[in-house]
């Protein structure tokens, strides 16, 4: 190694400043406090991404719900009679579980489309 230092003067630089850099405190602080901050950056990128999945996951699982709950209206107006696009489309907007509960209630309880629609303003 030390032949290696010795022939190439660029080689003997790098080793010079290294070994600068190691018996100096700041330098050494500098980069200890560096690591620290890299560690602390990649912690936040994978708190980050843990946090982006566990909320996609939920969406979705909120999504997959609301799309059961408007099934569950359209099965029970579909006894009334064909359903107009307008209709299914209003309930296909629909995201709020508790407000698909209380149309899937209304679309039991209603006699007729019309009555339904009421339900739907």
């Amino acid at each position: 190694m030390s032949v290696l230092v010795e022939n190439d003067p660029i080689i003997m630089g790098a080793v010079s400043e290294l070994q600068h850099f190691v018996l100096d405190p700041k330098q050494r602080e500098l980069e200890r406090q560096h690591k620290l901050w890299m560690i602390d950056y990649y912690s936040g990128l994978e708190a980050a991404l843990e946090e982006g999945i566990a909320k996609g996951i939920a969406e979705g699982k909120a999504e997959g719900k609301a799309e059961e709950k408007a099934e569950m209206v359209f099965r029970a107006l579909s006894r009334k009679g064909a359903l107009p696009s307008h209709i299914c489309s209003k309930i296909n907007s629909i995201t709020d579980i508790a407000r698909l509960d209380r149309l899937i209630d209304a679309a039991l309880d209603c006699s007729s489309l019309d009555e339904f629609s009421k339900n739907l303003e």
